[in-house]
């Protein structure tokens, strides 16, 4: 994720960050169910629950409608993609793969708090496979809901740069 920072001779942050798709409609009942697997990973193990885990994941993107207008992810720092996208909500998203399609998707940044439903799921997703260590919750600064407003070809070959959307 590519954010426009302040003014100077190299104003571009670049994060890698773990990005993926929203459901549309209600979230409660999804994250509701993917809060009970972490606490149920807490509580027995990583390795006895994984197949839970799995099969929720894939149920999940195989019968859920997910929104193809917004992209998700969290801000765990709070440092600079944090800072940037305050001042300018705008970025560029680069997924990238050597072997197949690649592109590139261009956005605006709503930052959600916590408290937000959308950021209960996307924490309880992130959880999901990066459960809490010890006794103490995390607390991330935000959740990103990435806009989508145009998409480009990035895999190389001849539509390279080639706007998709």
């Amino acid at each position: 994720m590519a954010t426009l920072g302040v003014p100077g001779a190299f104003p571009l942050n670049a994060a890698a960050k773990g990005i993926g798709l929203l459901p549309r409609g209600d979230l409660g009942s999804l994250t509701s169910e993917m809060e009970s697997l972490v606490a149920r990973t807490v509580a027995e193990g990583e390795q006895e629950t994984r197949p839970a885990r799995l099969e929720f994941l894939l149920r999940l993107y195989e019968t859920v409608p997910l929104d193809d207008r917004a992209l998700t992810t969290i801000e765990i720092y709070g440092k600079a993609t944090w800072r940037n996208v305050l001042q300018d909500p705008r970025c560029t998203v680069l997924f990238s793969s050597y072997r197949g399609t690649s592109y590139a998707v261009n956005g605006v940044v709503e930052t959600l708090p916590p408290g937000n439903p959308v950021y209960r799921y996307v924490v309880a997703l992130h959880d999901l496979f990066h459960p809490p260590r010890g006794r103490q919750r995390r607390d991330f600064p935000a959740v990103y809901r990435i806009w989508a407003g145009e998409a480009w070809d990035k895999t190389p070959g001849p539509r390279a740069g080639e706007r998709l959307a």
